[in-house]
């Protein structure tokens, strides 16, 4: 506590002292992408702190939302904070199969508990990284639906300093400073903190946070340097599960069947050392350190007669090293070296009686890429050959006993710009993903599960105007919730996913503009318990058509519609209750800069649709109970910065 206290009083000092009036007038750089290199998947979309601003989002989850292929599922409370971030039609497992880094730090988790990314603010947010699909040669396990890399405000773009103040319905009220100041000529400093809170929609739900961030960038030479960042957060989440169809006719707000009370703090640490050499080599050293706590108090019965206490610590301890060698001039070598270890700790009183867990999960994996690039007469071919390979033990402190797995990556693929604003790639993935402790302790078999193995064949056109992939993903021993009677983990034999996804950008006027995105995913157990099944919780069809107008250069406006087809509930893999929640949404928002100045305000769900952010049947198949998305809600943010 001690530790947050001085952070946040730190970066607090930084946001209040004036600029000096011989940097006024500095342009801030916006959207410079930091800590990039050739090393990483090239992202599909590259979301600034600038377009971030204009949107005038009320947090990061909106953002997601609104990002093409991208969407926020699993959300079982209906205020964002268990929402997690899904990408080729992966639902419930989302949490483990799309890669998630704050700064390149991993936020999934060797448990169950989904990557909590809620508690950062949107002003703290440099840019959001967006590559759908693959990930699994630099990423390794986990990263077969895709990659997100969210960057918070770096030392390395130029000094500024911003304040921005939120509110909307449901009590939402937030508050932020954020910017770079230089603090000499070779070390300078990014900083933002931040406070937010919010009732919520629903009964119970009210949450609380805090974040503070400290990114330190200091140029030893032109060829050599180093940085360091230290974020700490602070939540109080008052929290309530699914409820039934009774309970929502009577009150669309009402509590479901649990409610909780949680304290979370997570502290963040990493350093890195970068050399970038003349003859074009490339050589980069990070280490990082995770801590997550949480003390938790569970209710699953009305009468409180089954209640649940438990204090639950993750460490995460990491480091990432990466070159960059050219072997020729069209040739060159990437070489990747990782390694995590995972101590999770836990002690849970579940209606008098005393559980303690004491687990640990150690990975290292080594990879290595061949990219060739040469030019013809058509255009720039990229021509692209990576392998790798992990090597992954859970040990059980408590009964001394152990679990080894190892999974292995293969990634090919062909690029061809034949300008350079246009690119068709056709790539092949072998993925790979590991069980959690928590998948592991229930099982319908009684044993662990097996790696989960994935291939996935993708073709991909991409020029200034629109985006498009096509894609077939077949997954062996895919990881599921499977016995919905029994609550137990399982896998299903073979799954197939076919997927379509388009976005377009049209110029109607000189004022006037428009955009449309269309996700098409076929998603079926192939072999195995219910074969030829849908997998729940997957929607067949998303089309999220947007008309942004500029009648000025200060006033901008913007109207985006969402439709979602219906989906089968999360535990009916058997497809028996039939598929419901067809939905549709409208946010308008408006927005005015002027300057260093910006204001906009937004109406989320105009038409004051109901539908469901979640749907969990009972054990015997008899009931649906949803989490209700909230209704018709208003939202106004003021920026500055100067």
């Amino acid at each position: 506590m001690l530790y947050r206290n001085i952070l946040l009083a730190v970066t607090t000092a930084y946001a209040i002292t004036p600029l000096h009036a011989d940097t006024a007038d500095i342009i801030i750089q916006l959207g410079q992408q930091f800590d990039k290199n050739d090393q990483a998947t090239d992202p599909a979309f590259i979301i600034t702190r600038d377009a971030i601003t204009t949107a005038g989002f009320e947090s990061i989850n909106a953002v997601f939302d609104a990002i093409p292929f991208t969407k926020i599922t699993m959300d079982s409370v209906g205020d964002g904070t268990t929402g997690v971030i899904d990408m080729r039609g992966f639902g419930e497992t989302s949490g483990s199969s799309v890669k998630v880094l704050l700064n390149g730090i991993p936020l999934n988790n060797p448990t169950n508990e989904a990557p909590n990314f809620s508690f950062i603010p949107i002003a703290a947010v440099e840019s959001i990284e967006v590559t759908p699909g693959g990930g699994s040669i630099e990423h390794g396990a986990g990263a077969v639906g895709g990659v997100i890399n969210i960057n918070t405000i770096s030392g390395q773009i130029a000094p500024f300093n911003g304040i921005t103040i939120q509110s909307g319905s449901f009590g939402q009220l937030t508050s932020s400073a954020y910017g770079v100041t230089q603090m000499s000529d070779s070390m300078s400093m990014g900083y933002s903190a931040s406070h937010r809170r919010k009732d919520g929609f629903r009964h119970h739900t009210d949450t609380e946070q805090s974040f503070a961030s400290l990114d330190f960038n200091y140029r030893i030479d032109p060829t050599r340097s180093w940085s360091f960042t230290v974020s700490s957060s602070d939540e109080n989440r008052l929290a309530t599960g699914a409820a039934t169809d009774a309970a929502l006719a009577t009150d669309r707000r009402s509590v479901g069947s649990s409610i909780s009370i949680l304290d979370l703090d997570n502290t963040f640490l990493s350093g890195g050392y970068a050399i970038e050499s003349s003859r074009g080599h490339s050589y980069r050293l990070k280490g990082f350190r995770r801590v997550s706590q949480q003390i938790a108090n569970f209710d699953y019965g009305p009468n409180g007669t089954f209640e649940e206490l438990s204090d639950q610590k993750t460490t995460l301890a990491g480091f990432n090293i990466q070159s960059s060698i050219p072997l020729s001039d069209d040739l060159k070598t990437i070489l990747i070296a990782d390694g995590e270890q995972s101590d999770y700790e836990k002690t849970s009183n579940f209606s008098g009686f005393l559980d303690e867990t004491d687990r640990t999960r150690s990975r290292f994996g080594v990879a290595a890429k061949l990219i060739r690039s040469k030019k013809s007469e058509t255009g720039t071919w990229k021509s692209t050959l990576g392998i790798r390979t992990d090597k992954m033990i859970d040990k059980n402190h408590l009964d001394s006993s152990e679990i080894n797995y190892r999974g292995t990556g293969v990634e090919i693929s062909q690029a061809l710009n034949p300008s350079d604003n246009r690119t068709v790639m056709l790539k092949i993935i072998r993925g790979f993903r590991f069980p959690t402790f928590d998948e592991n302790n229930f099982t319908v078999s009684g044993k662990p599960l097996s790696t989960q193995k994935s291939t996935q064949v993708e073709l991909t056109a991409r020029t200034p105007k629109w985006i498009s992939s096509a894609y077939l993903l077949d997954i062996r021993d895919e990881i599921r919730f499977v016995d919905p009677a029994n609550f137990l983990n399982g896998s299903y034999d073979k799954t197939r996913r076919i997927g379509v996804d388009v976005t377009r950008s049209f110029s109607l006027s000189d004022t006037l503009t428009a955009e449309v995105s269309f996700q098409y995913l076929k998603a079926r157990i192939k072999e195995g318990s219910n074969q030829g099944r849908t997998i729940p919780a997957l929607p067949l069809q998303t089309i999220s058509p947007t008309i942004r107008w500029k009648p000025t250069s200060e006033w901008s406006h913007e109207a985006r519609l969402q439709f979602q087809s219906g989906t089968f509930a999360l535990n009916d893999p058997g497809n028996t209750l039939g598929q419901a929640n067809t939905f549709t949404t409208l946010r308008l928002e408006t927005a005015y800069k002027f300057k260093n100045f910006a204001m906009v305000a937004s109406v989320n769900n105009l038409f004051d649709s109901e539908y469901d952010l979640y749907r969990i049947a009972t054990r015997t198949l008899a009931d649906i109970r949803r989490t209700p998305a909230e209704p018709r809600s208003f939202a106004v943010s003021l920026r500055y910065e100067f």
